[in-house]
């Protein structure tokens, strides 16, 4: 137990803190900035929100990180541009880098558009002060490790007037083929910016503008994006679209048949929240519908519009990360070539007093690589179940099976690059087939790893899953429930476990640190399918249930079939991890069963 009286600041600081994540050396971190790849010096650059003075949010600057492989970062010591009296006296909040692709310049210098506060408070719930957020624009030339602020600012000194805005802030410039042929643009012509928020009691949205090429500052308004109404929600059950959005990109991805789609990401503020009503049956509830704010994505399509009224038609969407994951900020990688996301990892369960001791709050998701995918010959009774979840496009097809498409959500495949030797279970050291219930032991504690778990699920199966324990001891006999019986060795442990009856995946939290220090620890919850599909003789495969997990100190990145993202937060009084076990009624199903301990970049 960590008491303040005794614990200095300096245990402390060290005890939580994640090891392979992108974080500040010290202070406040929170959205992700300006992430780009730099051909000319060919590396990649990330900012992020940070206040180097303190451990909460506050005179708001941004942090710089350089990569050559988007896994080990530099940090600068000193932020890379921060808050002015006379140009952001409420702070540098988040902003775009220009795509090299479209800035016309081979010189190596840098473009950025970022939020300059000029008062605060500024929030979706108070009346909206125009001119309280601006749009600037500045220049690197040593690859964003300093930020010259153009003498042009602001270029946009607030939203429409037109509009009785909730937010407007956050830019991003793109370019996109859709609104290319919308407005007879010529192809690879049209530059775009968005800037997310939301119109007052009638829809959260994004601000459309265009770009001169030949004039960056010059932007030019062109419509709102979308308009679903408040708090639309098409699966109630799992969240809403919210009042405002915050952070907010535009991108295409595409299938592995090559069709395209045209994808929302946003930051949702304003969403409803649970009742007490629903918190007194005791049943799991999102963390968004616990916050009021999540991560969001939406797939739609710009239809027969004109140049003053682009609205999106919304088709499908839901969750990018059913967690602690906000703020979620793209690029294209031209390297891998693919739509690389990161976001902000909260520290929200922290009570105040010990993040204040700690003196750092928050860090950098590791990246992860956004795509379709497109699932042939679906069953149709997967097809009936995937109405009630969202993010889900089903159609038919000529064999009495489905298609299914949705998002790809996983780690970046570099990922890989944070190996170290690989482990496997001690029941299956070389073998094909696990004999016995898969485990595997750390007896001098492992801080960081990457978990991968295949298993069979059958139709009897209710729950299958794994235990992560926190607290030295033997391994516990029982195999077969997720629930642990008392064991003095075994105090502290996090369990992921799916839910085969009603098709969700769960992450209790509610032993992973010690009950006396106040730290919230609410189960997160995803819904998720296992998909059957028939072959052409008619043969019925279920796929198996395949979990990636990164665990770093205090953090747990979760991935269920590329399909769903879980990011959480855990505070085990080890800050550490000392074996692992599987659990289940189909143990003799596990596929695979491997861990690889993760290189530090502290």
């Amino acid at each position: 137990m960590i008491e303040s009286a005794s614990m200095t600041d300096s245990t402390l600081f060290t005890k939580w803190r994640p090891k392979v994540h992108l974080m500040p050396p010290h202070g406040w971190a929170n959205d992700p900035c300006a992430p780009t790849y730099d051909p000319v010096r060919k590396q990649y650059h990330l900012a992020f929100q940070w206040n180097p003075n303190g451990f909460d949010w506050g005179d708001i600057s941004w942090a710089c990180a350089i990569s050559k492989d988007l896994i080990n970062w530099n940090v600068s010591p000193r932020p890379s541009i921060q808050p002015s009296i006379d140009k952001d006296p409420g702070g540098v909040f988040t902003g775009c880098m220009l795509p090299p692709n479209l800035a016309g310049a081979d010189d190596g210098s840098l473009t950025c558009f970022y939020t300059s506060a000029q008062r605060l408070p500024i929030h979706y719930t108070l009346p909206y002060c125009h001119g309280s957020e601006q749009l600037h624009m500045a220049n690197s030339n040593n690859g964003g490790l300093t930020w010259q602020r153009h003498p042009g600012n602001p270029f946009l000194a607030g939203p429409p007037e037109k509009f009785a805005v909730t937010g407007w802030r956050d830019p991003f410039v793109f370019s996109n083929k859709s609104l290319d042929k919308l407005l007879g643009q010529d192809a690879d012509v049209g530059i775009y910016g968005i800037i997310a928020g939301g119109i007052r009691d009638q829809t959260p949205t994004i601000f459309l503008y265009s770009l001169n090429p030949n004039d960056l500052m010059q932007w030019i308004f062109k419509s709102t994006v979308i308009n679903l109404g408040p708090n639309f929600s098409p699966h109630p059950r799992f969240g809403d679209f919210g009042l405002n959005w915050e952070v907010t990109n535009i991108m295409t991805l595409y299938d592995e048949k090559g069709q395209s789609y045209d994808i929302i990401v946003a930051g949702v503020e304003g969403c409803i929240t649970a009742s007490k009503d629903e918190i007194a049956l005791g049943q799991p509830i999102n963390r968004a519908r616990r916050a009021g704010r999540g991560q969001k994505w939406l797939q739609g399509n710009f239809g027969s519009g004109t140049s003053s009224a682009m609205n999106m038609e919304y088709v499908s969407g839901g969750h990018l990360d059913y967690g602690a994951f906000y703020a979620a900020n793209s690029f294209y990688d031209p390297v891998s070539k693919s739509q690389i996301v990161h976001g902000w990892i909260l520290e929200e369960d922290l009570p105040d007093r010990l993040r204040e001791q700690q003196g750092w709050s928050g860090l950098i998701s590791l990246p992860r690589k956004l795509s379709m995918t497109t699932i042939d010959n679906v069953d149709r009774s997967c097809v009936e179940l995937l109405k009630d979840i969202p993010g889900f496009m089903c159609k038919s097809d000529s064999h009495g099976t489905w298609t299914v498409t949705t998002l790809s959500i996983m780690p970046d495949p570099r990922t890989q690059l944070l190996r170290n030797l690989e482990m496997r279970s001690d029941s299956q050291p070389n073998a094909a087939k696990f004999a016995h219930k898969p485990s595997i032991s750390f007896p001098k504690g492992l801080s960081q790893f990457e978990l991968h778990a295949s298993f069979s699920v059958e139709s009897s199966t209710v729950e299958q899953g794994l235990h992560l324990f926190h607290s030295a001891g033997k391994l516990p006999s029982s195999s077969h429930s997720c629930t642990l019986a008392n064991s003095s060795d075994r105090t502290q442990y996090t369990t992921i476990v799916y839910n085969a009856l009603d098709n969700l995946i769960f992450v209790r939290r509610d032993h992973s640190s010690d009950p006396a220090l106040n730290i919230k620890t609410e189960t997160e919850v995803a819904p998720h399918i296992l998909l059957s599909t028939k072959s052409k003789e008619g043969e019925l495969r279920v796929e198996t249930l395949d979990l990636r997990i990164f665990y770093d100190v205090s953090v747990l990145e979760v991935f269920v079939n590329n399909r769903v993202a879980i990011t959480t937060r855990v505070y085990p009084d080890s800050g550490t991890c000392f074996g692992i076990e599987g659990f289940g009624n189909n143990l003799g199903g596990v596929k695979d069963f491997v861990v690889w301990p993760l290189k530090s970049n502290s």
